[in-house]
């Protein structure tokens, strides 16, 4: 966050490959400096029902 200089909590991660998706949620738990991680698989939208959420 720019303001308090947080972190939000969340990210973005773009694999190379499906197969590299698929590896990454066989896994037990993932830890990130300590940190246990929740990772969830975005659904995508198209462009036009994402406009219509943001009115």
């Amino acid at each position: 966050d720019k303001d308090t200089g947080f972190h939000r909590r969340y990210c973005w991660i773009k694999f190379s490959t499906p197969q590299d998706v698929q590896n990454v949620f066989q896994k037990d738990s993932h830890i990130l400096e300590g940190a246990k991680l929740t990772l969830k698989q975005q659904t995508h939208r198209r462009r036009s029902q994402r406009k219509n959420q943001s009115e």
